[in-house]
């Protein structure tokens, strides 16, 4: 009976030793506040600090010198308040640095002044003072930054870089956007060694094309300011000739399968000089002599309707129906030599409202565009105009 009690005594003294061992050890990722890293068993937490076994022996660390711990084995440890869940983050990401260069790797956590990146050479912590940009990648196998000519088996080709490919579709970033082609609908890859710097900064939104099975992602997001210059032949019987600058700011509504939307605020300048023949035929060939000038300043609202190409193309077409508001101001001076009593001076202003609707085609260049339009002006109870444009396309502001 002694010979019992004592075995037990002896059971129990045995648990009480290895429950805290089994409760309180985990593997874990310790991230200190320099930057460094500590990975073990973590066989004490206290307050105060914790006591990692490591390959080279124990260490005790310091809470005050820890800025994430990471534990592999959630189940078996006691979380606090600075650890994180036992997955970490995963994703597959590329670390750009300052200097210029990239890692790509695993990305476990990220703390205010941290990034612990898992490495085909180990875990590796990163201050963020050293980096310019985290960049997420949705594929592990990707090609990234390697320039391509993608040749499809309709005979389309496609230039761009490659962004990244699985066992079911190869994704390029061309001037349309992200383009991503379906394995049975690809022919080849031709891999170039030339810099696409019109291409590098394409922002994107999807498009379906369903003749060629591939998905476009066109720059849907960016602002776009638009700067022109215009010609206008007339503007009602007495003036003629008028030239114009303007700005339009232009901004991405939606994209459909064959139609891109965009929202768009202008405002335009008109000069028009005097139709010197046409006020001479108006008074029955009688000896007149006019000075003047006319003015309209435009401010619009309209919705630009965009055609999408069915592949990559250098140009697009577009229609863009406009609201306006129109100031048009007229000075005209009419002088008859031989009868002083019809001499005749009109200095006057008006506010009339209008519809516009332009039609026209912009052409791709590396970081702009230039396009031409005609665009006409429709003014309620007032002098109609049209205008021929010369567009410049950047985003400027």
């Amino acid at each position: 009976m002694r010979s019992f009690l004592k075995s037990k005594l002896y059971i129990l003294a045995l648990l009480l030793f290895l429950v805290p061992s089994l409760i309180f050890s985990s593997n874990g990722t310790i991230i200190l506040k320099n930057g460094k890293v500590v990975q073990g068993e973590i066989v004490k937490e206290v307050a105060s600090h914790l006591v990692v076994k490591t390959d080279l022996g124990e260490i005790r660390i310091e809470r005050t010198k820890i800025e994430k711990i990471i534990y592999e084995n959630i189940s078996n440890s006691i979380s606090d308040s600075t650890s994180l869940n036992s997955d970490g983050l995963k994703d597959r990401v590329v670390v750009h640095y300052q200097n210029g260069d990239a890692l790509d790797g695993i990305l476990i956590a990220k703390s205010p002044t941290v990034i612990l990146l898992q490495t085909e050479v180990g875990n590796l912590a990163i201050p963020k003072q050293d980096v310019k940009r985290l960049e997420y990648i949705s594929k592990e196998f990707s090609e990234r930054g390697e320039t391509a000519i993608i040749e499809l088996t309709s005979g389309a080709t496609f230039e761009g870089f490659l962004y990244y490919e699985d066992a079911a579709s190869l994704t390029i970033i061309t001037k349309l956007g992200k383009l991503t082609i379906d394995k049975n609908d690809l022919r080849g890859i031709e891999y170039i060694n030339k810099e696409l710097d019109d291409i590098k900064n394409v922002e994107a939104s999807l498009l379906t094309q369903k003749e060629t099975g591939v998905t476009f992602k066109e720059g849907l997001g960016t602002r776009t300011d638009i700067l022109h210059l215009g010609y206008s032949p007339d503007l009602g019987s007495s003036f003629s000739t008028g030239y114009g600058v303007g700005y339009k700011s232009r901004f991405p509504l939606d994209r459909m399968e064959f139609i891109s939307l965009y929202a768009s605020t202008g405002l335009g300048l008109n000069v028009y000089s005097l139709d010197e023949a046409n006020i001479q035929a108006e008074q029955g060939n009688a000896n007149v002599s006019a000075t003047g000038f006319a003015m309209v300043v435009s401010a619009s609202v309209g919705v630009p309707i965009f055609l999408n190409p069915k592949s990559e193309s250098s140009y697009q077409f577009y229609i863009a129906p406009a609201l306006e508001a129109n100031f048009v101001y007229r000075n005209l001076k009419k002088e008859f030599p031989s009868f002083p009593s019809l001499n005749s001076e009109i200095k006057e202003s008006e506010f009339k409202f209008g519809i516009a609707n332009e039609f026209g085609m912009d052409w791709n260049f590396s970081g702009f565009q230039v396009g031409i339009s005609y665009n006409i002006h429709f003014v309620f109870s007032g002098d109609s105009f049209n205008e021929f444009k010369v567009n410049f396309i950047k985003t400027l502001f």
